[in-house]
């Protein structure tokens, strides 16, 4: 258990941190609000529109997924479609919890450095993009 805890420590405490941020974020949500309310808010709303929602997103990330793919192909990288999609995962959601947007294309340099592309290389991709 000992040799457990030490090999995991690093995950076992962003584990708790992401436990305590969710706790209380949900708790400054909800603390002036019922349960039963939104609870009810969900069940009047169509779920057409919330798939089609859905539809929207996919199709968003995947288009832009595809743009860095074709972007890294002329700069002689050869990603897979997958790891597009999560370097557009990662703009999008860098860039919801950042101010002003500003933390989508330095997150995503730096997990296409991770992934072995050069930042030159993936800033003018995205220079590019943008």
């Amino acid at each position: 258990m000992k040799m457990f805890l030490k090999k995991n420590r690093k995950w076992i405490i962003n584990l708790l941190f992401f436990g305590v941020l969710a706790g209380l974020t949900f708790f400054f949500l909800f603390k002036d609000n019922e349960l039963s309310d939104l609870a009810a808010a969900i069940q009047n709303t169509n779920g057409l529109w919330l798939i089609g929602g859905l539809l929207a997103m996919l199709a968003f990330l995947s288009f832009e997924a595809l743009n860095i793919r074709m972007l890294m192909n002329t700069l002689a990288y050869r990603p897979g479609f997958m790891k597009c999609l999560k370097f557009a995962v990662i703009d999008f959601y860098y860039s919801a919890i950042t101010p002003g947007a500003s933390g989508g294309q330095p997150a995503q340099i730096c997990y296409m450095k991770r992934e072995g592309v050069e930042v030159g290389s993936s800033s003018l991709a995205l220079l590019m993009f943008n």
